[in-house]
C-alpha cells in the first residue's frame, strides 16, 4: 500500500493473493472512479453480517453500491482505494494502538479487516462496496481467526467469465 500512495497516483486497487477475478475489472474499476472518487471502494463484499443486510436491501433497489455502516470489520479482500485514504489509515496504522481490551485485558488485533473497521470507526470514513461483487475471495484456505473455511465467499459474484464493465456504474 505504501508504495502505491508513494506512486503519485491517485487511487490504487490492492487485492489479497488468493482472490479471482472476472473479465475486465481494470475498465470497470475505471467507472467505478468516476462516481466515486473520494472513498474507499470495497469490490468484494463477503456473504457474512453486518454488511450482509444491507447489501441485500440495496441490491433489491436497484443500487450498485452499499455503503458500510460503522461496523466492527471492513472487508479488505479487495479494496480500490483512493490514495489520499490509503495514506491516512497507513498514517492511523502507524500512531494507533494495534491493541484493544477486552474483558480487562488487553490483546494485540490480528485481523486485518478489524483493523479496517477500527479505522473507519474512530475516523469516521465513509466506504461503499460495489454490487456485484468485482472480486471473489475462494473460501479454501484457512485465516487467521479460524483453521478451517467459513463462508468467505462473495456475495453477488458472478464468475470469472463474467464481464464486469458490463455493469451500469451509477451511485
Amino acid at each position: 500500500m505504501k508504495a502505491a500512495v508513494e506512486s503519485g497516483c491517485a487511487h490504487a486497487v490492492i487485492v489479497q493473493d488468493d482472490c479471482v477475478v472476472p473479465r475486465n475489472l481494470p475498465p470497470a474499476v475505471l467507472k467505478v472512479i468516476e462516481v466515486e472518487p473520494d472513498v474507499p471502494v470495497c469490490l468484494y463484499l463477503g456473504m457474512l453480517p453486518p454488511q450482509k443486510g444491507l447489501a441485500l436491501r440495496a441490491a433489491k433497489e436497484g443500487k450498485k453500491f452499499v455503503e458500510l455502516h460503522q461496523s466492527s470489520f471492513l472487508p479488505v479482500v479487495a479494496v480500490l482505494w483512493p490514495t489520499v485514504k490509503a495514506a491516512a489509515f497507513l498514517e492511523w496504522a502507524g500512531t494507533s494502538n494495534v491493541l484493544r481490551r477486552r474483558n480487562g485485558t488487553y490483546i494485540e488485533e490480528r485481523s486485518d479487516d478489524s483493523m479496517g473497521g477500527r479505522w473507519m470507526r474512530t475516523t469516521r470514513q465513509r466506504v461503499v462496496a460495489t454490487i456485484p461483487s468485482l472480486v471473489e475471495h475462494p473460501d479454501d484456505a484457512p485465516s487467521t481467526i479460524s483453521r478451517r473455511p467459513s463462508g468467505r465467499t462473495a456475495l453477488f459474484w458472478h464468475g470469472t467469465e463474467w464481464d464486469a464493465e458490463s455493469v451500469e456504474w451509477t451511485a
